[in-house]
Parts: structure tokens; C-alpha cells; sequence
């Protein structure tokens, strides 16, 4: 659903020339652009983990930490119109508000000049 919901957000966020034509690569491409670009002599990609206690509040909490929050504060793009109400229900029927164990998996791109 929040896939769902994130990209109908973007589709909005183009059809309202809001986007303010910012490019935007897809994330997989980063370090190889890094390398491409002539910058660094080294470059170099770690895969971490960690593990954190969670529950449907702070799922949508880092969801919000996106350009969401932004466009619903200036009122140019509504939860209801993207779904967002709809994601907050499914979270809650979901992961519930009990905190339970998040493994989290992060991609740390390193370049060093």
C-alpha cells in the first residue's frame, strides 16, 4: 500500500508542476555515478543492519519524514488525496501500537577524494 501510495503522490506532484524539476536518479545508480564522475579514488559500498523496536506510529512517523509532510502542511496535496488515511488504518490494523523488533538494512556509499 505505501508503494501504492508513494507513487500516486509522485503523480500528483508532477500533474501540479510541483516537482520544481529536480532531477532524480533511481538509488541504485548512485555509486556508480559516484565513480563515473571523477571525483573520488575510492569508492565503495557497505550493506548495515541494525535493529530497532517499532510500531505502526513510528512507521508512519518515517514516512512523513519525506516530502509528504512539506506538501501537506502547504496544503497543495491532501492525505486523503494520496491515501494516506488509508495507510494509517492498514498500519495500525497491521503492526498494531505495541513497539516489536524492525531490522533495519542500510546502503552507505563511501568516496573518498
Amino acid at each position: 500500500m505505501y508503494q501504492e501510495i508513494d507513487n500516486h503522490f509522485d503523480k500528483l506532484m508532477e500533474e501540479r508542476g510541483l516537482t520544481g524539476n529536480l532531477p532524480k536518479w533511481p538509488k541504485h545508480t548512485h555509486l556508480d555515478r559516484m565513480r563515473d564522475s571523477g571525483y573520488f579514488r575510492f569508492t565503495r559500498e557497505l550493506f548495515l543492519h541494525h535493529v530497532e523496536q517499532g510500531d505502526a506510529a513510528r512507521f508512519l512517523e518515517m514516512i512523513l519524514t519525506n516530502a509528504y509532510s512539506h506538501q501537506f502542511k502547504l496544503k497543495t496535496i491532501t492525505e486523503q488525496e494520496i491515501g494516506f488515511d488509508r495507510l494509517t488504518r492498514a498500519a495500525f490494523q497491521s503492526l498494531g501500537s505495541q513497539p516489536i523488533p524492525w531490522y533495519f538494512s542500510y546502503r552507505v556509499r563511501i568516496g573518498i577524494k
